[in-house]
């Protein structure tokens, strides 16, 4: 960046793109157009040796050397490592060779202007707006130089010769100060889009499900901290259809991170954060003991500011120098206002302010969706614990209460020598169900066990658990498959893990069956997993699918919301006394419908 940049630039602050590849990526396709052109004047002058008529030998020199001056610097970009040093003497020698070919090409008259606009497209392509008025300055006062050496030199035995003109001259100025400020506005116009959409983007990055809302909010207030030059923000979130007002503050420290903390407002402070907050943008500035106020309505427009408001109502606002406070939204649920106290900003404050609200309306959403799969996670999470408690007071409890009571009796038939026997068969009774919920007990344990499956596990991953299960329990279980590897996401495979362990549950609960087979297979472009046994199977006879077994009320419930979340189908096949067969057929590329 030229040493006349402006030091609280907006565009610098957006971290727009600057790195060394992107350096050289402008510079090759300068000296690619620096060769062309300096190639196609050549030719022009060969074509129509008219022009230069007065130095066509110095011109002709002048013109060779350029290009192999632009060929040389084409061959070094294209060769060199990635040093950047030299990229400034570029700039002044492609600012230098039109000040001098013109002057020996007819001056501020001469036809090859053009060299004035490429350099002027290159300060634009290279930086932006203030460097491009910068340049255009220069090669302004260089053409003046020029008209000064042309109408004057002769009187010092110059022997540079030419007409001056003072309209073309005046005209010529122009188009260097037009040209400049139009090339230089739409250089820095798609800068600063760039520089934007990649500070959106990496904020968006930093909003992740791992953080929780509490990082996340965080790392966005650190984001708009850093962004405005700020040293605290406020951020203001009120539930609407409860009410409720939650105050997130942030602080930056020396180390360039920011603090975190957030607390609810007492439902009679409440009143403060809802009508004082307005309006939706605001960017005010203290001037003694009064504020210089400037607004924008919720679509970036400039609005007016009631008489009577004023950023003191805020509480937060302490000794701060300045406000810049933004509305945003997250869904439905949630309204809030971002207040950065202490701001720090450029000469385009409307500017600044009206891109913190764009900025705010893009980060929203996704806070929004982390907010609502936090609260899925926690109502997930309420329900699985819901879920054990539950299988433990109806399993495991219900069943020690048992052996609590058959022990009391034991003891009590203990004092009789002559109970002897029966002593002998409560106790196996009471082994036997020990057994029954230590096995309970482990298959909760497996079915809470988070299932990693990677690549093609997911085969091997089945037959594991069959093989448990037929070794546990000893019921005679078997895994069949034709597949050699099958690729499924994770997800899909986590569910169809938890169908086979929630079908062998019901086999061994409930089914009295003594033999199991799981099959997986693949047919017409879908999934196919069928599990059989011989046991007493199911309360009603025939074939049922999915739809029906809802609409009548039967089957495992557990199993068909599983086959629901794959957005697959199922047949469950029931024969009093002779067993079962269960049917799970799902599309090749089945996804999850929850996360």
């Amino acid at each position: 960046m030229l040493p006349f940049a402006a030091k609280r630039r907006f565009l610098a602050r957006l971290g727009a793109p600057d790195d060394t590849a992107e350096r050289r990526r402008i510079e090759r396709v300068l000296a690619s157009a620096r060769l062309f052109l300096a190639s196609s004047c050549m030719l022009a002058i060969y074509l129509d040796p008219t022009e230069p008529t007065k130095y066509a030998t110095l011109a002709y020199s002048l013109m060779g050397g350029y290009i192999v001056y632009s060929g040389a610097v084409w061959t070094w970009l294209h060769r060199a490592g990635n040093s950047t040093s030299g990229y400034l003497w570029i700039y002044a020698l492609d600012m230098i060779f039109p000040a001098v070919f013109t002057l020996f090409t007819e001056g501020p008259n001469s036809p090859f202007f053009l060299f004035f606009v490429f350099v002027l497209t290159a300060a634009a392509f290279r930086w932006g707006l203030l460097e491009t008025v910068a340049t255009s300055g220069l090669l302004g006062v260089l053409l003046a130089g020029e008209a000064a050496i042309l109408k004057f030199g002769t009187r010092f035995g110059t022997l540079v010769q030419g007409e001056y003109e003072v309209n073309r001259f005046v005209i010529r100025l122009s188009y260097l100060g037009i040209f400049g400020v139009l090339l230089g506005y739409l250089a820095e116009e798609e800068k600063q889009l760039r520089a934007e959409s990649a500070l959106v983007t990496r904020v968006i990055a930093r909003v992740r499900l791992e953080s929780g809302l509490r990082g996340t909010m965080q790392a966005v207030l650190g984001e708009m901290l850093r962004l405005f030059n700020g040293r605290r923000a406020l951020a203001v979130l009120r539930q609407s259809t409860t009410g409720r007002i939650f105050l997130w503050h942030s602080e930056r420290r020396l180390d360039g991170d920011n603090t975190i903390a957030s607390q609810e407002v007492a439902p009679e402070q409440r009143e403060i954060y809802t009508d004082n907050l307005a309006p939706p943008g605001i960017y005010a500035e203290r001037r003694g003991t009064s504020w210089m106020l400037s607004a924008l309505d919720q679509n970036g427009r400039r609005s007016r500011v009631a008489a009577a408001w004023s950023p003191s109502f805020c509480p937060e606002i302490a000794d701060a120098k300045s406000l810049l406070g933004a509305s945003f939204s997250l869904g439905d649920e949630w309204t809030g206002r971002l207040l950065l106290f202490d701001t720090s900003l450029g000469l385009e404050k409307l500017k600044e302010l009206r891109f913190a609200q764009k900025l705010l309306r893009h980060i929203g959403p996704s806070v929004y969706t982390i907010y609502l799969l936090r609260r899925l996670r926690s109502r997930a999470g309420a329900l699985e614990r819901a879920r054990v408690a539950r299988e433990l007071h109806d399993g495991a409890i219900q069943a020690l209460i048992a052996v609590e009571m058959e022990v009391d009796v034991l003891r009590r038939q203990a004092a009789q020598p002559a109970n002897g026997q029966h002593l002998v068969c409560g106790l196996e009774h009471i082994q036997e169900l020990l057994r029954e919920q230590v096995f309970d007990l482990r298959t909760l344990m497996q079915q809470m066990r988070p299932v990693d499956l990677k690549g093609g596990q997911f085969l091997d991953y089945v037959a594991d658990i069959i093989e448990r299960f037929r070794r546990e329990t000893g019921i005679a279980a078997q895994f069949v498959s034709a597949l050699e590897e099958v690729e499924l996401s994770p997800r899909v495979g986590r569910e169809l893990v938890r169908i086979v362990q929630e079908a062998l549950v019901n086999v061994r609960k409930h089914s009295g069956a003594r033999n199991v087979l799981v099959r997986f297979a693949a047919k017409d472009n879908k999934w196919v997993l069928a599990i059989d046994d011989d046991g007493r199977g199911f309360e009603f006879e025939g074939r049922m699918s999915l739809g029906q077994l809802d609409s009548a009320r039967r089957g495992p419930g557990v199993i068909k919301e599983r086959v629901r979340t794959l957005g697959g189908d199922m047949i469950l096949e029931s024969q009093p006394g002779r067993g079962s067969h269960l049917e799970v057929t799902l599309p090749q590329k089945a996804q999850v419908a929850y996360v």
